[in-house]
């Protein structure tokens, strides 16, 4: 996990070599518990789990 910090904003890039049932529900479940407004959000699941999400203020 890596998080960046934008001029307005955010940016969380999470990685896991494996991808697993449920794992961008839990993430995005816990976006909505910390209150980050995501604006944009770009996910790759195929063999590897890749999310990178931009959110502002």
């Amino acid at each position: 996990v890596k998080v960046e910090a934008l001029e307005k904003g955010f940016m969380i890039t999470v990685f896991s070599e494996k991808s697993c049932p449920g794992l961008l529900v839990s993430i995005l479940e816990a976006f909505e518990e910390l209150g980050l407004n995501v604006l944009q959000a770009r996910v790759s699941c195929t063999d590897t789990f890749r999310l990178e999400a931009v959110g502002g203020e």
